[in-house]
This record gives structure tokens, C-alpha cells and sequence, in this order.
């Protein structure tokens, strides 16, 4: 079975393939060196991307990549994979109108902000990790990415409660008042 057709579990028990372009010490997103890969996928709708040397990723590079690698490009991704690499700078991951779970977790990630326009636009995304970044220290990492991205349920490995999504809201509000407040002196 080429290395692009492993089957995997995924959160619901069901067996999935994925595309797996994991452990290439790939410093950019190319196909992997590999001649047993086989792409484009016409099944798989999970790219591993993990433990390779990424520093930085472009929406337009990650969407030519899928079109190419994906049958039905970018739409056909549901979860992606990005962890284990050196991203500090994310790029704009609504270019996957169907992504659920994005793993991001021991990057360089360290602006909030930065996290944030990633996957603010992520309509369905459901599972977001990021642990395992300097983003971390912030102390309104989880509740910026909870108020921006509302579709969440799992965040850094655990569950998200509606009392996480009321405590988001009310932040988010809190900010935008600010914000106003600002402006108005101005």
C-alpha cells in the first residue's frame, strides 16, 4: 500500500485515509520524494503535514497543493495536520471550506492575532490545537480563538463547554466596547 493510502481512526472510529506527507524533512510544501505516493487522492481526506521543517506556509501554496494532491482539492480536506514543525507565520486556512480538525500544536506560533486570522473564517472547524507554542503564555489565547471561531468543541485536547463559549462572547464583547471607546476619544 503506497505511503499516501494509510488508513488511520479518526475522533468518530471511523477508519480514514490520508494523504501522508509526515517526516520528509520537508523545508517547503512540495510532494513528498517518494515515488510509491500516488496523487492525486480520491479517497483520502486527512493531510499529515507533521514533523517536517515548515517555517512558513501561503493559502495560495496550500491551495495549489490540494488541488494537485486531492481529487476534489481543497474541499475534499477535512483535517489537517501541521504539527512538529517551525511555523511561526499561519496562513488563511478557510482556502478548506470543510476542515474540522487542525493540528498545529509544537510550532512557533506566538502572536494570537496570527492564530486567529488562520482559522477565524474556519466555518466547521471543530478541533483546534496549538498547545506546545508560545502562543500559550498569552492568557486569552483560548478564549480569542473561542470567540472568533464559535464552531469549536475541542481546543487543545479538551473539551469546550458552553460556559467557555459564554465567557468568549462576553470577552469579545468587552474588546469591541473598548475598541469603541477608543475611537470615540479619538
Amino acid at each position: 500500500m503506497p505511503k499516501n493510502a494509510t488508513k488511520r481512526i479518526d475522533n468518530e472510529n471511523n477508519a480514514t485515509e490520508v494523504l501522508d506527507y509526515s517526516f520528509f524533512d520537508m523545508p517547503q510544501l512540495q510532494p513528498p520524494p517518494d515515488n510509491s505516493i500516488q496523487i492525486p487522492s480520491s479517497r483520502a481526506v486527512g493531510w499529515l503535514l507533521n514533523n517536517n521543517l515548515f517555517e512558513e506556509l501561503d493559502s495560495e501554496t496550500l491551495r495549489s497543493e490540494a488541488s494537485a494532491a486531492f481529487t476534489e482539492g481543497p474541499e475534499q480536506v477535512k483535517f489537517i495536520d501541521l504539527s512538529f514543525n517551525k511555523l511561526e507565520a499561519l496562513p488563511d486556512f478557510s482556502v478548506f471550506p470543510n476542515l474540522i480538525s487542525l493540528a498545529l500544536q509544537g510550532n512557533q506560533i506566538k502572536s494570537v492575532g496570527v492564530l486567529i486570522n488562520a482559522v477565524k473564517n474556519c466555518t466547521k472547524l471543530k478541533r483546534l490545537s496549538v498547545a506546545y507554542n508560545p502562543v500559550e503564555e498569552h492568557r486569552n489565547y483560548k478564549v480569542g480563538c473561542l470567540a472568533y471561531v464559535p464552531s469549536l468543541n475541542h481546543f487543545d485536547g479538551s473539551p469546550v463547554f458552553a460556559n467557555d463559549h459564554h465567557a468568549a462572547k462576553d470577552w469579545l464583547r468587552r474588546r469591541q466596547n473598548i475598541k469603541a471607546q477608543r475611537e470615540d476619544v479619538q
